[in-house]
């Protein structure tokens, strides 16, 4: 593999020889010091390789020996040199090329934001900059893992965020931290109970203690936070609980299907356009659509991502078109997305794993959730209650 790889760089000619004589010519090129392989005897002679130098020489022992040489092919980058060398501006236009693209691969150039829909792109991306992942940073500049803890405790509404670095192009996934919502203020005592069944995920007790911990089953009506704590002292202090439970649930909805109703026909349109170094160039403007999609295409060279890429934009937009119950559908994401907005309460959890299916005429979707169950309920006791805590 070396000896071809060397020949291949300083270059080689394959060549034939005709007449004469073979083993005369052999023994005169060896006394010259012409390197020869890949000999091979033909009827009329034979074929063998050697190098650019013992090709100059090898006329004088074709002479000696009676033989005529023909050259059969030319290898090597010395022959593609000089194929191309009255060519000089592409050579240094293609040197140029692969220097930059080399430089570019070893920064960062497009930096893309994923898992985030409350909190604003232009924020994350303020908070990163600022820990050291901006535009046209070398790769090797800045801690990944320093970044995303500074971006958590920067952006309180994010509670995870990772960043994958592919070629020159920095993908930063985050997740937002469940809302916490507020509970209605009572100034007395009171307890957090259920107010549904559902293995407890999370718990944060803000003020009382905790009856429950993470994984456990809980019923309707079970006690959550107690407003009692219990102090050294052997005292109990009387609070008016605060917290929230965060508890993996299942929500039946059933709702009857009208006999007349509307089906949502939808019309694609795609907008292409191009990427370079972050910046987009598409010769359409961005609309607005019932659902947009995206897809992004990048360009790689021996596998490194570069700044480079075509996207393309995909416009949904939905016609309403009367139908009857009777009809049979085969698709069933517009009667899911139906059931969900035809139950308040799912809009305050966050839905894990779904099953809808249309019976009879109703649609029934059954859904895992992660939401809030807490549910203040307030309590009178005979003792004199201790001031509440802060």
């Amino acid at each position: 593999m070396v000896f071809n790889l060397f020949h291949l760089i300083f270059g080689c000619v394959y060549f034939t020889a005709s007449g004469g004589f073979s083993e005369r010519f052999i023994n005169v090129c060896t006394a010259l010091g012409i390197q020869l392989w890949g000999i091979r005897k033909k009827s009329y002679g034979l074929t063998a390789y050697t190098t650019i130098d013992g090709y100059k020489k090898i006329k004088n022992a074709a002479r000696a020996s009676g033989m005529k040489v023909k050259i059969k092919k030319k290898t090597g980058l010395p022959f593609v040199i000089r194929k191309y060398e009255s060519h000089t501006g592409l050579f240094v236009g293609l040197f140029v090329v692969l220097f930059i693209l080399s430089i570019m691969s070893n920064h960062i150039w497009v930096v893309n934001i994923h898992g985030n829909t409350t909190v604003d792109d232009e924020k994350i991306s303020e908070v990163f900059s600022d820990a050291g992942l901006s535009l046209g940073v070398r790769k090797n500049k800045f801690d990944a893992s320093d970044i995303n803890s500074d971006a958590v405790l920067s952006i309180g509404e994010l509670s995870w965020a990772s960043i994958n670095i592919d070629g020159s192009v920095a993908e930063i996934e985050v997740r937002e931290a469940l809302q916490r919502p507020s509970l209605e203020k009572y100034y007395g005592t009171s307890n957090l109970i259920a107010s549904k069944d559902g293995q407890v995920e999370i718990i944060e007790p803000y003020k009382g203690a905790a009856a429950v911990k993470g994984g456990q089953t809980v019923m309707q009506g079970s006690l959550l936070v107690s407003g009692v704590s219990h102090v050294r002292s052997g005292m109990s202090v009387f609070n008016d609980a605060d917290g929230y439970v965060v508890a993996r649930t299942k929500i039946n909805v059933d709702v009857p299907i009208k006999n007349n109703y509307l089906e949502l026909k939808p019309k694609v349109k795609r907008v292409y356009s191009l990427c370079f170094l972050g910046r987009e160039i598409s010769v359409s403007r961005k609309r607005e659509a019932d659902m947009i999609y995206r897809h992004k295409s990048w360009l790689y060279i021996h596998g490194v991502k570069m700044p480079f890429g075509i996207f393309y934009t995909q416009y949904t937009d939905f016609e309403e078109e009367r139908q009857t119950a009777d009809k049979k559908f085969s698709e069933l994401s517009s009667f899911n997305d139906y059931a969900l907005k035809s139950y308040h309460d799912t809009l305050h959890a966050q839905i894990i794993s779904q099953r809808v299916e249309i019976k009879n005429g109703v649609i029934n979707g059954e859904y895992s959730a992660f939401e809030n169950i807490v549910k203040r309920v307030p309590f009178e006791t005979e003792e004199t209650p201790t001031e509440p805590t802060n």
